[in-house]
């Protein structure tokens, strides 16, 4: 017997057993922020399959279809079952001197480099609304989205994105069964202006 618990702190096992509990142990059908695929494959004994629609903003290879950052996602309306989404939480504006200097330092703003960011925050507020409202489309009545999102701070303020994308999506239609906590093992990013 498979004891799944809401807490871990190993993203791939959450995902797995997701994938068992509410997906009927089937692959996901469209991952809409890809990136490297990070997700999945074999990482210890849990075996994660590719999804079938691979998508991303910034595709890093050429099996990964680039879609607009506020289009839509390629499918048809009410054509898979089961979506990942998992944003980019970074708040930075575009012409902030470390952003500058990107180029220059390659240890500078790592997580901006790979995944971009948003600004102002409503930038950011606004592409989770359009996500979560193109996954509603694309999924069918029993579909089910799976979402990896983290508070983020912007301005020494933090802002609990987790649950505006809880509330947005009941509002769209959604009907929240579950949350599962990745937990921290222990290492922070802290920005250097915050004291």
């Amino acid at each position: 017997m498979n004891i799944i618990k809401s807490i871990n702190n190993n993203q791939h096992v959450i995902i797995n057993d997701i994938i068992s509990l509410h997906n009927n142990g089937n692959d996901i059908d469209a991952d809409i922020t890809y990136s490297t695929g990070n997700f999945y494959g074999t990482h210890g004994d849990i075996t994660i399959n590719q999804p079938k629609n691979k998508f991303d903003v910034a595709p890093m290879d050429e099996t990964v279809v680039k879609i607009d950052p506020w289009g839509n996602i390629p499918l048809e309306d009410n054509s898979i079952h089961s979506c990942m989404f998992d944003p980019p939480f970074v708040i930075s504006p575009r012409n902030s001197p470390s952003i500058n200097r990107i180029d220059e330092d390659p240890d500078t703003c790592k997580i901006f480099r790979r995944f971009s960011g948003y600004y102002p925050v409503n930038e950011l507020l606004d592409s989770y609304l359009h996500w979560l409202r193109e996954m509603y489309r694309v999924l069918d009545n029993d579909g089910i989205a799976i979402v990896k999102c983290q508070p983020t701070v912007s301005g020494g303020k933090q802002l609990n994105s987790h649950h505006y994308i809880w509330f947005i999506s009941e509002c769209l239609g959604f009907d929240m069964i579950d949350e599962f906590i990745l937990l921290s093992k222990g290492g922070r990013l802290i920005s250097g202006k915050i004291k």
